[in-house]
């Protein structure tokens, strides 16, 4: 029996969401110092002149009569009627003010102002995107023949199995293709190149084993022929068939 086991490359995509950072500015204080001021005020002098009328005051007095009895003798007196007069001479009093100053100082002042401002900066990360490809120890790195439609068939089919990996990330398979009973298979390499050492057999089936790994950058046919190891790199694999 022939399994054959197909892996096919790998690709993982991984897309992170959008990021969204929010920047918030610390609050501001401004303080503003008024300086102190002064205002000086000065009133001019003024001066007051207040003149009196004159004024004549007239007193007139009554004549009076007395009369004073002595015995034997009886004495009249009378007073003559006077006027006084009394006049006041007119009076000028004048008032001067000094000139007055007033100064006003006012006292500086301080304002304080706070601001608080807060800024959301959106940034947006474009999804990145990790493609994981086949390494080139993976089996389908390896191009291999498919039938054709003749009957009966010259170009046979392909195929692999047994793919075996370790820690170390080395690999192997086998690589196999079958003909008809009574017919033999013929295998070759990378087209034109040439097949196994084990076309030699002429058997049914022509199975070879090929390497990958140990820093290598894809898969190799090795054998030792004679004591001499030759060893050729292998991207396609076709076979055809004989009748044998």
């Amino acid at each position: 029996t022939t399994t054959t086991t197909t892996t096919q490359p790998t690709t993982t995509t991984t897309t992170t969401q959008p990021t969204t950072t929010t920047t918030t500015t610390q609050p501001t204080t401004t303080t503003t110092t008024t300086q102190p001021t002064t205002t000086t005020t000065t009133t001019q002098p003024t001066t007051t002149t207040t003149t009196t009328q004159p004024t004549t005051t007239t007193t007139t007095t009554q004549p009076t009569t007395t009369t004073t009895t002595t015995q034997p003798t009886t004495t009249t007196t009378t007073t003559q009627p006077t006027t006084t007069t009394t006049t006041t001479q007119p009076t000028t009093t004048t008032t001067t003010t000094q000139p007055t100053t007033t100064t006003t100082t006012t006292q500086p002042t301080t304002t304080t102002t706070t601001t608080t401002t807060t800024t959301s900066t959106t940034t947006t990360t474009p999804p990145p995107t990790t493609t994981t490809t086949a390494n080139p120890c993976n089996p389908t790195s390896i191009m291999y023949g498919t039938g054709d439609n003749n009957n009966p068939q010259v170009d046979i089919a392909v195929t692999y199995s047994n793919y075996v990996t370790d820690a170390n990330g080395n690999a192997s398979i086998t690589v196999s293709c079958t003909a008809l009973n009574g017919y033999t298979s013929y295998m070759e390499f990378n087209g034109n190149q040439g097949g196994p050492s084990e076309n030699q057999d002429f058997t049914q089936t022509v199975s070879v084993t090929l390497t990958c790994g140990g820093g290598s950058t894809g898969w190799y046919y090795i054998v030792t022929l004679g004591g001499t190891t030759y060893t050729r790199q292998v991207t396609s694999v076709t076979c055809q068939q004989a009748n044998g």
